[in-house]
């Protein structure tokens, strides 16, 4: 795709804001992990990904 899907608006929220919305009303502790700080919301934190750069899949290993 070229960019971050998590940054990519709809009716002008970004997907991140409209997922961590719902999260924080239903889950206690929201963790974005492999975050930056553009992904940061209210009631969320970021954690740096282990295996910086290997994406998703690399928590497999």
């Amino acid at each position: 795709m070229g960019r971050n899907k998590a940054l990519l608006e709809i009716g002008g929220v970004t997907m991140i804001e409209r997922v961590t919305r719902v999260m924080v009303s239903v889950c206690p502790e929201v963790i974005i992990a492999g975050g930056s700080n553009q992904l940061d919301g209210p009631g969320c934190r970021t954690v740096p990904d282990i295996y910086p750069g290997c994406g998703p899949l690399c928590g497999s290993l």
